[in-house]
This record gives structure tokens, sequence and C-alpha cells, in this order.
């Protein structure tokens, strides 16, 4: 076993938790400035031009979702820590104020087994060879709409939109000159800008503009080639880059480019040494493949001569995975703690993780998210192709007799890995083990988290106990963090009716 599973006695938090019960959900502002309004393109905003397909954003307003859900028993506020940010009123200098909270929230610095994550932000605004101006402007667009968010000021969101059209505008002028399209700096805005849609989410308009962006970014990429790696900053921006990619095709069904699997296995034989990350975006590649041939939104049979085939792919990456999340370094295991007495609010069923950071545990999630892809592979493969070509095989004693209800088992148990992970990533936890309710947490931890809270959210198989505490999560996330898309994601949960098709409907991913 990889984890440790060990019962600890974590102090009494449902006491302190009862301060926190009075904090009403913070509305989502309403700017009175949207971006069409100041001038900018909306969907025809000429990155076509140049074969990019980014847009800026759509929105009007950051939206407010409205809450007809019935309340559940941990409805009683949003028990979340303190996010890492400045006071509501700001000071003056909103460019300080936004860089500051880009900075202190979503820079993660290097720490084993972490490589970071945008902690060479500072490095590219100090950079003569790169477009600093555009840097700094992206980044102030991001932490302004993000303090805007979490403390409801439209006036802020008012400056960060006007940011946001400033730094597409130097997007836009940065892909006119083939240097600087090719510059980190670009690159690294277009992903930035990528954030902003996240933050500011409030309709599928803002998940298109989203797309759009990450589209551009993928684009990019290609456009880059191998020079890119020439530099750790490049080779940086690349990984990063690729996961959000990965993740926006794997919501699509789409595959991975083949110049961008190329590219990819480049920059693989630069480095001698691969983090289980790097693996598991491997495995991911060639799910997202089997899922697109599987294609389990089909509702009849068709893989008459390839489903077998199909099957046995699908069991041995589910196995691959399995034995490469159980022979991990050290520093990648994870302590498993049962607390009846913690607030149920905190942890689903008094049980959580302890990671040796959140990075940790946002691989290990990504993990047993793939994994649950798998599942819906096989059990559709099973389902639907089986039943009908040979049924025989799923009969008592066949040879595929027990694995579609293993398919159920093991996805319910990675859902519930998922659950037991998200004190750790909301801040609750301490290394010890204990719970600890005022802490302050970057928004880094849970702007990964209301990912996998999705995927696990729309499994058919959930209680209605289990989806309200799932939805008051996110909502929790959407109030502190300022990220609106949480909300968004809460809404689809809570909205969303299981209807058993060939396939677990895990395209919310």
């Amino acid at each position: 076993m990889i984890h440790r599973t060990k019962v600890i006695n974590a102090r009494r938090a449902a006491s302190a938790a009862s301060a926190h019960s009075n904090n009403s959900h913070l509305p989502c502002p309403s700017p009175s400035l949207s971006s069409t309004s100041i001038g900018t393109p909306t969907s025809d905003c000429n990155y076509q031009d140049f074969g990019f397909d980014f847009c800026n954003s759509s929105n009007s307003d950051c939206g407010s979702l409205e809450d007809n859900a019935p309340k559940s028993p941990y409805a009683v506020g949003p028990l979340f820590p303190s996010v890492s940010a400045p006071p509501a009123q700001p000071d003056t200098n909103l460019r300080a104020l936004g860089m500051n909270y880009f900075l202190v929230n979503y820079v993660v610095p290097r720490s084993a087994p972490c490589p970071g994550k945008l902690n060479y932000s500072l490095d590219l605004l100090n950079d003569p060879l790169q477009d600093t101006v555009l840097v700094e402007v992206a980044i102030h667009a991001v932490g302004l709409a993000g303090v805007a968010s979490m403390t409801n000021a439209s006036s802020l969101m008012y400056k960060a939109r006007l940011s946001y059209t400033e730094a597409l505008t130097r997007v836009h002028a940065a892909l006119s000159d083939p240097r600087k399209t090719k510059n980190n700096s670009t690159l690294f805005a277009a992903l930035i800008l990528s954030m902003f849609e996240t933050i500011t989410c409030s309709s599928d308009a803002s998940v298109e503009a989203y797309r759009n962006h990450v589209d551009g970014i993928a684009n990019l990429l290609m456009l880059r080639g191998a020079e890119q790696f020439d530099s750790a900053i490049g080779s940086q921006i690349f990984a990063e880059a690729f996961s959000h990619v990965i993740i926006l095709q794997s919501h699509y069904g789409r595959s991975v480019s083949p110049r961008l699997r190329l590219l990819r296995r480049v920059m693989e034989e630069k480095f001698a040494q691969k983090a289980p990350s790097w693996f598991l975006s491997s495995v991911h590649i060639d799910v997202m493949d089997l899922m697109r041939a599987v294609n389990p939104d089909h509702e009849t049979p068709f893989l008459r001569d390839e489903w077998t085939t199909l099957l046995s792919q699908a069991v041995q990456l589910d196995r691959r995975l399995e034995h490469l999340f159980t022979t991990l370094p050290k520093g990648w295991e994870f302590q498993t703690v049962h607390d009846p007495s913690c607030d149920p609010r905190i942890a689903w069923h008094g049980t959580y993780h302890v990671y040796s950071n959140a990075w940790v545990g946002k691989v290990w999630d990504a993990m047993r998210a793939c994994r649950i892809i798998l599942q819906e592979a096989i059990f559709c493969l099973l389902s639907r192709e089986g039943q009908e070509w040979a049924p025989q095989q799923l009969a008592p004693g066949g040879a595929n007799a027990d694995l579609l209800q293993e398919s159920v088992e093991v996805s319910m148990e990675l859902r519930n890995d998922i659950l037991a992970s998200v004190p750790y990533m909301l801040g609750f936890v301490q290394q010890d083990g204990n719970i600890v309710l005022s802490s302050l947490v970057p928004a880094s931890g849970p702007s990964s988290a209301i990912w996998y809270l999705h995927l696990a959210g729309r499994l058919p198989f959930n209680t209605e106990e289990m989806k309200n505490w799932i939805v008051d999560r996110l909502r929790a996330i959407r109030s502190i963090t300022g990220i609106q898309k949480a909300g968004y994601l809460a809404e689809s949960v809570r909205s969303y009716s299981a209807v058993q098709g060939p396939g677990l409907p895990t395209n919310g991913f």
C-alpha cells in the first residue's frame, strides 16, 4: 500500500466551525463594463487571421447563480479558511494590488516533488528580451479580477476588464510579429488570460471563451516548435500549458494533435528523470484516444469487431495507472485520517487525506479522475457492446462476469478518495493531520479541486446527501476565493439528473 491509514483524534472543529456558519455567500459582482462595451471584438477577435482561435471574454458581468437547491445539512455557510488576499478596501495602487494577489494566490514555488507553478512570473517581468508590459498587464487583469470577485467590488472588476482588454490587444500585436509570437511572454499571457475566464465564469459563453483561449494556446505551442525547450522557462511553460490542453481535449472528447505529441516526445528526450505527473499525462493521452474510439455517447452497439480489443486496452491502461501509483518515490505517499468527530462540512463522513503538499494531492486527484474515465470506457464496452455481441461473457461464470460491477465499485472508491482530498486542498488540514479553521490558503489549491469535485459530483450512483455536500464545497470555494467557475460547476452538479446510458457520465470533467 502506498498510503498509510491512521486514525487520529483531530481537534473537534464543530464548535469553532459554528462561528463561520453565519458568513453569507458573497454575491457575484455585476460590473457595469463588459468586454464588448469597451470596443473590443467578441467572437470574431482576429486571432483567426494568425491561425489562432483566441477569444476575449464574452461576459457582460460575472453573474450570480440562482440558488434553488434544497438546503443540505452542510449548507450553513461557506466553511472555509481565509484565502490569502489583500484587504477588501484596496489601496490606490491597483497595479500592486493585482500583482500581489496573483503572486500570493497562483504562483507556487518549487519544492520537491512539486516543480512549481507559474514561479517564473517574476523572471519574465524582469527579462529585457520579453514583452514585460504584456506580462504585467495580464497578471494585473487576473489578480485584480480575483480581488474584485472575492470582495464584490464592481469598480475593481471594471478595472480588471480594462486590463484584460489591454492585454488582449497586446497579444494581437505580438501575433503579428513573427519574433514576438514565439516569445515566452506571449504564451505566458495567453495562459494567464485563460485564468481570467475561470475567475469570472458565469455562463456557457464563459466556458466557450476559455475553450477558445486554450485552443489558441495549443496553436502557439505548435508554432513555437522544439526551440521552446532550449530554456528552462520555455520547457516549464510548455508543460503547464499542455496540462490545460489535455484537460480541455478530454472534456470535449478530442485527441491531442500529432504535432503536440511529437513536441512532447522531443521535450521528453531532454530530461533523464520523469516525474509521476509526466507518466500520468502520457497515460491520459492514451485514455483520450481510447475514449474517442469507444464514444460512450453513442447509445447503440457499433463496435462488433473492435470492442474486445478496446476492452483489453482499457483494462491494461487502468492496471498501468494503478501500478504507477503504488510504486511512487518518497514524498508522494499520503496519509488517510478517520475522525468521526470532524465537522461533516469539512470532511465527508470524517475521512480526509494528508499530503506532503497540494501539488502531490492534485496529481493524485488527476490520476483518480483518469481512472474514473477508464471505468466509464470499461462499463460502456461491457454494457453496450458485450451485452449485444457476447452476452455469455457477462453471465455468471463468464469471462467478464465480475468486470462490470468492478468498474462501478472502483469508480466509487476513486470518487471517495477525491472527496477525502478536498479538506487538504482547501487548506483545512495541517501536516500533523489536525484540522485548522483559521489558516491562510492560496487560491491555487481550491482552483484545481473544483474540476475533480465536479467530476465526482456527476457520477450516477451518488446519493443526494453526497451531491449536496459537493455542491456546498463548490459554493464555498466560489464565495471565498472569488473563482466564479466553482459556482458555475456547483450549479451543474446540483441540476444534474443521472440518466443511466451506456457509460458513466464523466464528460463533465
